[in-house]
């Protein structure tokens, strides 16, 4: 059993009131944050996500849509939780620097109580109960789509944000749930983000079981269930793949 929450399903503006980048991934033993961009404790909060569960963080890359809300969830834990055992959190190479780096600029002087147990990703790993396989996508240099797999055998796919690439129909090949990005209606030369008519022309190649599309606005959320229903995320959805 694997409970998806998406607590952001928008990009960097907040567009339409979405809350940036997040999914919160729950399985019978272990619980996994998916990206935190800055607004990601809000959300947690909002739909009853508890932080002081939380095993694993997981970071596509480092844009700050993606990535800022960390600092919050490590207060959160330490002075509302009152954490003592370790957070895992892994991300693409050079993790550790640039986690360490937002806590100096955010907090300068501050490391929460608590071990951080950093893990920069440069092959599959398995960690917190969970089987995670990084696949470089086209967007920062670092950035990092991942394959999932939790105990049980559920599985999904999530390509944080990158441009269009036929890598794409290998990620989302045969997993439960795939999470992928469509930030614009029609590609923009050099813009590295998903457009919506890119998706729409390649629809038959996608072959996981189910598609679920974020990083939107209304608008293209809108086109998507005009002729994908089902298909566009909203905040505070919930899927459970058992």
């Amino acid at each position: 059993m694997l409970k998806v929450t998406v607590l952001g399903s928008g990009n960097a503006f907040c567009s339409d009131g979405r809350a940036q980048a997040a999914f919160h991934l729950q399985s019978r033993s272990a619980s996994m944050l998916l990206d935190a961009g800055a607004t990601t404790l809000k959300q947690c909060k909002t739909f009853a996500v508890d932080p002081g569960s939380l095993d694993l963080v997981l970071l596509t890359h480092f844009h700050g849509d993606h990535f800022l809300g960390l600092v919050f969830i490590l207060l959160e834990l330490d002075f509302l939780c009152h954490r003592q055992r370790p957070l895992d959190i892994a991300g693409p190479p050079g993790l550790t620097e640039r986690c360490e780096a937002l806590l100096n600029l955010a907090y300068p002087e501050y490391r929460p109580p608590f071990l951080l147990r950093y893990h920069p990703l440069t092959g599959p790993a398995h960690l917190c109960g969970f089987q995670i396989e990084p696949v470089p996508v086209r967007h920062r240099p670092e950035s990092l789509g991942y394959r999932i797999r939790e105990s049980e055998g559920r599985s999904l796919s999530f390509s944080g944000d990158t441009a269009f690439d036929p890598v794409l129909f290998d990620l989302y090949d045969g997993v439960d749930l795939g999470l992928l990005e469509v930030s614009l209606h029609v590609p923009e030369p050099g813009v590295a983000h998903v457009a919506l008519s890119e998706v729409l022309g390649a629809r038959q190649s996608f072959r996981a079981g189910r598609m679920l599309f974020t990083h939107l606005t209304d608008a293209i959320a809108a086109r998507l269930e005009e002729v994908w229903p089902g298909s566009a995320a909203r905040d505070g959805q919930q899927i459970l793949l058992s």
